[in-house]
């Protein structure tokens, strides 16, 4: 019969819809503390579907098209073989980023994107933590092998059926393939009959915030971002207009001489506000930072601008955030001019550099460092002690943190430099010495979190019987957030939760800032601090009582502004959602509500993200 390959390939179809539907079960079952409070879980999963089917017609359409050809290869038993090795072999490889996402959502609060495999390639650093995220998460690996095997099941032990057709039904076969198969299949891998095929994006229309993520399957978002470096210019506004809302340019005006200060920035990996003092419903994991906060500027609402290491440090050092998948560093943009911390104080006499334990050239910081204009770059290869290896990642935090302390003695002054730590990043090794003082919390991560502050402590313990200690200001942050239990940092907000001090050993007490800050908006901090008297390009703002406290960042699907009232999320074209920031209150999104007035936000953000494409597109990242 004509139809009995048709129904072939729909009992195929039907089988990956299946998979795809069980792999989100499992994916929302492992992560259901971040969507039980959703009203559209069924949903989610109806919708899902669409986005299922992208893929599916994009990766077998092919296959299905050639099965379904009435010619004779068709209908022997090698092709059949051949046919079934490549259709379990494709399927079980998309499937696998669905099974990976089950573990790794906790750390990213979304799908994964195309910067996975920057992660997992580039500098062969996740190649090699690869066997350690697979023994921390082994039940995402037989979830995985449990597919791989249904697929063979279900393929390779069943009774092949035999397709042989008339040469009228051959015909007709053929027509049907290429007059309705073949549009069908067209139809379905871009999601539809509207006028652009789906987008991540497209999933905001069925769901809200995280929720996204439940609606999306991990392979189409990560086909959907692979050329997603390049941006695309927007004109939300005439050039008058615009500058009116935003600018990058600043030149500090005030009749203060420069002060010639070292500066000091120091990253903590992975230190969400969760772990400190700033979450009050916690017990603290970090005394020393909590005690140090006291004597400096505090920032209590501190966001960090994007949830990877890759993307913060650009944004700390040089300002720049990450608005699109990817990142800037391995972007198209990457060769763009730019400047940061450290090339800005260059201008001023100073030395500069920058320190990062881990295994030369992870994640390309090194490339990065000196494109930022920092003058040498120190990690494991520079340390003189191999032993104080952790065995995956680079040196321990504590040694690292000393032989700092060390070449800074040697640094000529004055000098601005950035460290990053790395002990608090999975598999959250800690040194022999150490195993059971730390005790942690209930998170993987939290002994770890523990053994850095620790580290941090005896940094600062060495650092101040220095003599460039007391002319020094010393900038502690994160570079972002990481595994949550607390529902406060589960938000859409929350996730970019993080600490921010400034320290100054000659300021007599400490100070509380309450209004919302970004990880962006450190350098032109620093600098106004230091009065630094040449203009320069940011894209953040120095924090003052004059200035609008927002944090801006971009997740693959929408992009999202925090204020001190709001929290308003845009997928290009239009506002989504907005939250209640003053209450923290995400499960009423009030984009509908006529008594709520967020047109200056919008704005603000419209702007910012036009700046922004343009900025880099032209290549126009520093003052002029």
């Amino acid at each position: 019969m004509i139809f009995k390959k048709y129904k072939f390939v729909l009992k195929q179809l039907a089988l990956l819809i299946v998979f795809y539907t069980a792999t989100r079960l499992l994916f929302l079952l492992f992560n259901y503390s971040y969507f039980e409070n959703s009203k559209t879980l069924i949903s989610s999963f109806l919708y899902g579907i669409r986005f299922d089917l992208v893929v599916i017609c994009w990766l077998n359409g092919l296959l299905f098209i050639t099965a379904l050809l009435p010619f004779k290869f068709t209908e022997h038993k090698i092709f059949t073989r051949i046919y079934q090795f490549l259709f379990i072999s494709i399927n079980a490889f998309a499937l696998l980023f669905n099974c990976i996402d089950i573990g790794y959502f906790e750390f990213i609060q979304k799908r994964s994107t195309y910067d996975l495999f920057q992660t997992l390639g580039g500098e062969n650093d996740g190649m090699q933590l690869l066997p350690q995220y697979i023994a921390d998460y082994w039940y995402a690996l037989l979830i995985w092998l449990a597919v791989i095997l249904s697929l063979i099941y279900f393929n390779f032990y069943k009774k092949t059926e035999s397709f042989s057709l008339t040469t009228n039904s051959k015909i007709i076969q053929l027509i049907s393939v290429f007059f309705g198969f073949l549009p069908l299949m067209g139809l379905g891998a871009r999601g539809g009959w509207q006028y652009r095929p789906i987008d991540m994006i497209t999933a905001t229309n069925y769901a809200e915030g995280k929720n996204v993520s439940l609606v999306l399957n991990s392979p189409f978002c990560i086909m959907k971002s692979a050329n997603r470096s390049l941006l695309q210019p927007v004109m939300y506004f005439s050039p008058a207009e615009l500058t009116k809302l935003y600018t990058t340019f600043h030149f500090n005006r005030d009749s203060v001489a420069f002060q010639q200060k070292n500066v000091v920035f120091i990253i903590m990996e992975s230190f969400g506000s969760e772990y400190t003092s700033l979450a009050n419903d916690n017990e603290s994991l970090t005394p020393f930072l909590d005690s140090l906060s006291k004597k400096s500027t505090l920032f209590t609402h501190a966001y960090a601008n994007g949830k990877t290491s890759i993307k913060g440090i650009p944004a700390i050092v040089a300002g720049i955030p990450t608005l699109f998948d990817g990142s800037f560093t391995y972007s198209a943009y990457n060769a763009n001019s730019f400047e940061s911390i450290g090339s800005l104080l260059k201008k001023k006499g100073y030395s500069t550099s920058f320190y990062h334990g881990g295994n030369n050239g992870t994640m390309g910081f090194d490339i990065f460092s000196k494109a930022a204009g920092f003058d040498n770059y120190f990690g494991r290869n520079e340390h003189p002690n191999s032993e104080d290896y952790d065995g995956h990642w680079g040196i321990f935090d504590e040694p690292f943190f000393q032989f700092f302390k060390t070449q800074l003695d040697k640094e000529k002054k004055p000098f601005a430099t950035c460290f990053f730590s790395l002990s608090s990043h999975h598999p959250y090794t800690l040194p022999k010495q150490y195993k059971g003082k730390f005790i942690g919390n209930s998170l993987a991560i939290g002994a770890s979190i523990q053994y850095a502050d620790y580290a941090l402590a005896k940094f600062f313990e060495s650092a101040k019987k220095a003599n460039w200690f007391n002319n020094t200001i010393f900038v502690i942050t994160a570079d972002h957030t990481s595994i949550s239990k607390n529902e406060r940092y589960q938000t859409d907000a929350g996730i970019y939760s993080i600490p921010l001090l400034i320290y100054n050993p000659t300021q007599l007490k400490g100070k509380i800032i309450e209004k919302t800050v970004q990880q962006i908006d450190i350098v032109p901090s620093i600098l106004e601090n230091l009065h630094y008297d040449l203009p320069y390009f940011a894209f953040g703002n120095a924090i003052n009582d004059n200035n609008l406290g927002y944090s801006i960042s971009f997740n693959g699907q929408y992009y999202q502004l925090i204020t001190d009232k709001f929290c308003l999320q845009f997928d290009g074209e239009k506002t989504i959602a907005v939250f209640d920031m003053v209450n923290e209150e995400f499960n009423n999104n009030l984009v509908n509500n006529i008594s709520i007035n967020y047109k200056a936000e919008e704005k603000l953000l419209k702007a910012i993200i036009q700046t922004y494409n343009h900025t880099l597109i032209d290549n126009k990242m520093t003052a002029k």
